[in-house]
Formats: structure tokens, sequence, C-alpha cells
């Protein structure tokens, strides 16, 4: 990392390096369960097998998502955020990328962490403007801000992992499981 900048500005962007990671990680396993995929009848025949653990995995993953992503737009002076990155605020879209955080930010607080009473149903989280493609791109913008700054910070840029083959192994083990169980 660039030792010129002050101890505590390299913590927060090494805090803020493992926050981006994990949220594409759940993201990425959340999907792998959720979504579209081309060995989506594998994977389905694993969850309808094992069904008491992927329904506990599945909002799991979607929770520990949007809480993690959530952080990076945490607006206290005394938290680690986007924020915390030098120069940060100076990126074009980044403004419009805070917008959407606050959003993001809304959503967990109604939905996840605080379980607003008014707020109970998926419908009248969509009222707030966000869909998982809108999340989805919070990540990615995230991500991007990450490693301009990266660049110009002469630090690492987020790593390339993906948890998706070591899930399809898992998909694939638990079918031979079932298979010769069956």
């Amino acid at each position: 990392m660039n030792n010129a900048q002050p101890a505590h500005i390299l913590t927060a962007i090494e805090d803020i390096r493992e926050t981006l990671i994990k949220a594409r990680l759940f993201r990425e396993a959340w999907w792998a369960i959720e979504g579209v995929h081309p060995k989506r009848s594998d994977i389905v025949r694993a969850l309808n097998f094992y069904s008491d653990f992927f329904s506990s995995i599945r909002p799991a993953l979607w929770i520990a998502y949007i809480a993690t992503l959530s952080l990076l737009f945490d607006k206290d002076a005394k938290s680690i955020s986007l924020g915390n990155i030098p120069e940060i605020e100076n990126e074009t879209g980044y403004a419009a990328l805070i917008k959407k955080g606050e959003i993001l930010r809304k959503y967990r607080n109604k939905l996840i962490a605080h379980r607003d009473l008014k707020c109970v149903h998926e419908k009248q989280v969509k009222d707030l403007g966000l869909s998982y493609d809108d999340i989805k791109g919070i990540l990615e913008e995230s991500c991007l801000y990450f490693d301009r700054a990266a660049l110009k910070l002469k630090i690492d840029p987020l790593p390339s992992l993906s948890c998706e083959g070591d899930f399809l192994r898992l998909v694939d083990d638990l079918n031979r499981q079932f298979s010769s169980n069956s």
C-alpha cells in the first residue's frame, strides 16, 4: 500500500476492500442458489433434497449481502465507508452512487436490521425503488470506484475471487450422495 496515507486511512481502505470482497461473494453465492444458471436443474435437485439446509442458507446469504454492502454507505463520521477513500467524492457519478446507497441502507433498516412494523412485505420494500439489479449495480459501482481509487493510490485493486466453482462441486457432491442413497 501507499504509505503516503495516514495509518487510519490505510486501515479504512483495507476494511473497505474486505467488505467489497465479502459482498461480492455473498451475492454470488446467493445468486447461485436463487438465479438463472446453466446447471440450474442440478442445483434445484440438491436444493430440493437438502431443502432444510438451503432454506436457511438462501436468506442468510441475502441478509449478509445487503448488510455487508450497506456498511459502505454509513454516514457516521466515525464509521468506515466509501467516503474514507481519499478524493473519491470528486469522482464523476459518486454522488449518485451515494444516493443509491442511502436507499439501500433504508432497505436494510426497514426489512433486515430493524424490521419496520409498517414494512414487512416485499412490495413495500419495492416502493423504496430497489430491484435486485439495482442492488447488484450498487455493488458493481462500488467496486469500480474502489479499483479507480486503488490505481490512483498505487494499491492493489480488488482480487477476482469466485465461489461458483466450490458451490457447483458441492451441488455435484450432494447430488451424488442423493443418488447413492436412493
